[in-house]
């Protein structure tokens, strides 16, 4: 809620957030794919058998430079670089991130800050009942699908 200031004081502007570099756009753009594939290939896949070796999973890639752009980056709008941390635990929370702080990559101009972020603590709380409410969600929607799809049928209706 935004109160008027009173008569004769003016507050001052937020302070202006800069854009990213064209470089540093384009990687996000990128990591926010591969984090999206990743999953996706990631569920669909099932190895038959544990195989010796390192195994390279794209979507943990993505999720490693997701955090070091948290952690090298400038401090983020919408809340606090601790809040930001906590909330990467919840699986698409990584997409928002790249997409939107500091800056939205599809905007050009500099974005205003807020005046308030959300903290670190109330991001732990809502990462643990948003992972929750995606773990039932997934559990009641996305696995059947995944077993459809995993059984070789793709269609949207079983005759």
């Amino acid at each position: 809620m935004s109160y008027p200031a009173p008569p004769g004081q003016v507050y001052p502007p937020p302070p202006l957030v800069p854009q990213s570099s064209d470089g540093v756009r384009v990687l996000r753009w990128v990591l926010a794919a591969l984090l999206a594939i990743g999953w996706v290939a990631d569920g669909l896949h099932t190895p038959a058998q544990l195989l010796p070796g390192v195994t390279l999973h794209w979507s943990g890639v993505a999720s490693l430079a997701t955090l070091i752009l948290l952690i090298v980056g400038p401090q983020p709008r919408w809340a606090t670089k601790w809040a930001w941390f906590w909330l990467l635990g919840v699986g698409p929370m990584s997409v928002v991130f790249l997409l939107a702080e500091p800056v939205p990559v599809w905007q050009t101009s500099p974005a205003y800050a807020r005046p308030q972020r959300l903290t670190g603590g109330w991001a732990f709380l809502l990462a643990i009942v948003g992972g929750l409410l995606l773990n039932a969600l997934a559990s009641l929607v996305v696995t059947p699908w995944l077993d459809l799809v995993r059984a070789g049928y793709a269609g949207w209706w079983l005759p």
